[in-house]
């Protein structure tokens, strides 16, 4: 059970991080207009 815990708050982290970059780069490509 603990290491479930860890495993999803790690999981949880990594999702976070990663969907925040995916944003950063929708965000530049919006601006860019080129990869639409």
């Amino acid at each position: 059970m603990k290491t479930t815990l860890g495993t999803m708050y790690v999981l949880q982290r990594q999702h976070k991080m990663s969907s925040q970059v995916c944003l950063q780069k929708a965000v530049e490509t919006d601006e860019n207009g080129s990869m639409k």
